[in-house]
């Protein structure tokens, strides 16, 4: 009786991150120093952006698209400030912690008046495809307050 001989499987790479223009994975139950581990581990890949707050860490993929959109809209709200004779600081973006709490990085920010350690506005674009009643570019503008 002749045995059949079993090929081993090949492994065919599946490229999911870039098939989506920004994905976003929300996973919670993340204790503080497990966030601090993954975000040592991914330090330096900017395509990928990190956000924690209370137990829920929120990993996503940051598309071309998303830093067009983001820049323009910096300009656009720089041109405004400007005409209007509003004196403000570019901050950019740059991780906001309290520490063993939260932790999210904005994509732009700006300090009215005098330049600040939190920022008084701070710009977040969000990018939704591929699920119903969803999809399209979400702009959030907000005022920033300290507790």
């Amino acid at each position: 009786m002749e045995q059949a001989v079993l090929e081993k499987p090949k492994l065919i790479p599946i490229p999911l991150i870039e098939k989506c223009e920004e994905c976003v994975i929300r996973i919670s139950g993340i204790s503080w120093q497990r966030f601090k581990e993954l975000d040592a581990c991914l330090d330096g890949i900017k395509s990928v952006r990190l956000t924690y707050v209370a137990g829920v860490l929120e990993i996503m993929t940051i598309s071309s698209k998303h830093e067009r959109i983001k820049t323009t809209l910096g300009y656009l709200l720089e041109a405004y400030m400007r005409e209007k004779g509003i004196r403000f600081y570019g901050c950019g973006g740059f991780t906001l912690m309290k520490e063993g709490e939260s932790s999210g990085e904005p994509d732009e920010s700006y300090c009215i008046g005098s330049d600040k350690e939190i920022p008084d506005i701070v710009l977040e674009v969000i990018i939704t495809s591929g699920s119903i009643n969803t999809s399209g570019v979400q702009t959030l503008v907000w005022p920033t307050y300290p507790n």
